[in-house]
C-alpha cells in the first residue's frame, strides 16, 4: 500500500514538472521560437561594447514581430491595392522582418534585397527578411538613436540619458517608433520621462513603456534568466 502511494505521488509529480521543451521556451514564444540568442548577444556586445542592452533589444524584437521573421505590417494600403509583399515593401508600403524596417531605412542600414525566403535561413545576408541582418541592423539603428538623443541642448537631460539606462531606452525606443527628431525636440525641453510621455503620441509612449516592462520580465524568466 505504501509503495503504491509512493508510486502514485511520483507519477503525479512527474506530470506537474515542465517538459524539456517547455523549460526551453517562454510565454513569449507560443507561436514563434526565438532561435537567435547567441547572434543577438554577439550583435549587442559588438555594437554597444557590452551586453547590458540585451533584454531591451530582445523585448523590442518581440514587440515588433513576436519573433516571426516573416512578419509584415500592412500600412499604406498595400493589401487593398492588390500588391504582393515584395512589391509593397519596394514601394515603401509596409515593414518586414524580425525588426520591421521599412525599405528606405533598411537600405540605409545596408539591406540590398527583399526576399521572404531569407527569413528561413540561418546564414547572414544583406536582406530585409534575413533574421541575422535584422538583429545587427536593429542594434545599429538603436545605438544611433541613443547617440542622437545625446545631442540634446539640455544638460540635465544629457546627464539623465547617461546615468539612467531606462530613461535612455524609453527615449530611443519612442524615437524608433515616431522618429528620433521628435524625441530630441522633447529632450531639449525636459529631462523627465513623466513630462515627455504626455507630449508625444500615445503609440510611441506605449511602445517604449511596453519594451521596458517586457525586458524586465524576460530577464527574470526561466527561459533567459541564466
Amino acid at each position: 500500500m505504501i509503495r503504491s502511494r509512493l508510486l502514485f505521488f511520483l507519477a503525479v509529480s512527474l506530470l506537474l514538472l515542465p517538459s524539456c521543451s517547455e523549460a526551453q521556451t517562454s510565454k513569449w514564444e507560443k507561436r514563434h521560437r526565438f532561435k537567435w540568442d547567441n547572434a543577438l548577444k554577439a550583435n549587442v556586445t559588438e555594437v554597444y561594447a557590452d551586453s547590458s542592452k540585451l533584454f531591451y533589444r530582445l523585448a523590442q524584437i518581440y514587440a515588433e514581430s513576436a519573433f516571426n521573421p516573416l512578419a509584415t505590417s500592412d500600412f499604406g494600403g498595400w493589401k487593398a491595392a492588390g500588391l504582393d509583399t515584395v512589391q509593397a515593401i519596394l514601394q515603401r508600403k509596409g515593414a518586414s522582418g524580425l525588426t520591421q524596417f521599412i525599405w528606405p531605412t533598411a537600405q540605409s542600414l545596408g539591406a540590398e534585397s527583399v526576399n521572404p525566403r531569407q527569413a528561413l535561413v540561418d546564414t547572414f545576408a544583406n536582406d530585409l527578411y534575413n533574421p541575422r541582418w535584422s538583429l545587427h541592423a536593429c542594434c545599429r539603428y538603436m545605438k544611433s538613436n541613443e547617440l542622437l538623443m545625446l545631442r540634446t541642448k539640455n544638460p540635465k537631460a544629457k546627464r539623465n540619458l547617461i546615468a539612467n539606462k531606462d530613461f535612455s531606452e524609453l527615449c530611443a525606443t519612442a524615437g524608433y517608433n515616431t522618429g528620433p527628431g521628435k524625441l530630441l525636440k522633447q529632450l531639449n525641453q525636459s529631462s523627465d520621462w513623466q513630462i515627455i510621455r504626455l507630449k508625444i503620441l500615445e503609440e510611441p509612449r506605449l511602445y517604449a513603456e511596453k519594451i521596458i516592462a517586457t525586458a524586465k520580465e524576460m530577464k527574470a524568466s526561466g527561459r533567459w534568466a541564466r
